[in-house]
């Protein structure tokens, strides 16, 4: 994964070390216990924040910052034994978009279906500079939806729904991401998410009536 919130170039080269590690560890076992060949494939996806996760909030990395965390992978590859394919950066960008667009994003997707874009998934299909096209006619900024950070104040276009997991608690997961701090398993503890105040089970109950995290999302 590229673009995640607090990655840095340490992290992104190591995607390329790992690879390497993987190869030199082929050519460390003894030649009569190993294959006759080998061939690694590196493959990396854009990070697309997603609604209804503690990242709702956090910014898609621009394309310009995508493409040069690709080419340092790319320049950090040793071995012709190591094959590297990526996520192309415009699909990656539209799906930020259409993860959390509001309904203004419907006229685009109307317009863009009218030109011709159907079977996007296909990247023999995809058409990204018919995608630019109806974002324009129908003006709209795809970096407003795709490359913003949010406020955690900001009325989501998706807050309406119902999904059982306070707004507070993805604030204080983000949060918590920030700081490189985890979060026990729900089998350890109740850490307040929110859907025992819906239903309860072996673990939210017990929470309940010790009055953990659970009372206080």
């Amino acid at each position: 994964m590229l673009g995640l919130p607090e990655e840095t170039d340490e992290d992104v080269i190591g995607i390329a070390e790992l690879a390497q590690r993987i190869v030199d560890l082929y050519y460390q076992t003894p030649k009569e216990n190993r294959a006759p060949s080998i061939q690694v494939s590196l493959s990396t996806a854009t990070f697309v924040p997603k609604p209804f996760t503690p990242f709702e909030f956090e910014p898609q990395a621009t394309p310009e910052e995508i493409d040069r965390r690709q080419r340092l992978i790319m320049d950090n590859i040793r071995s012709k034994k190591i094959r590297f394919s990526y996520h192309q950066q415009p699909v990656s960008a539209l799906e930020a978009v259409l993860a959390r667009g509001d309904r203004r994003v419907g006229r685009v997707i109307y317009t863009a279906w009218k030109k011709g874009c159907t079977l996007d998934s296909w990247d023999e299909h995809f058409k990204p500079r018919l995608w630019d096209e109806a974002f324009e006619e129908c003006g709209i900024d795809k970096s407003f939806y795709a490359n913003r950070r949010r406020d955690y104040d900001e009325i989501m276009p998706w807050e309406h729904l119902d999904y059982l997991v306070s707004k507070k608690f993805l604030i204080r997961e983000d949060q918590k991401a920030h700081n490189a701090e985890t979060t026990r398993s729900c089998r350890e503890g109740c850490s307040g998410c929110g859907i025992s105040q819906k239903y309860g089970g072996v673990y939210c109950g017990a929470a309940k009536k010790s009055g953990s995290a659970a009372d206080k999302v």
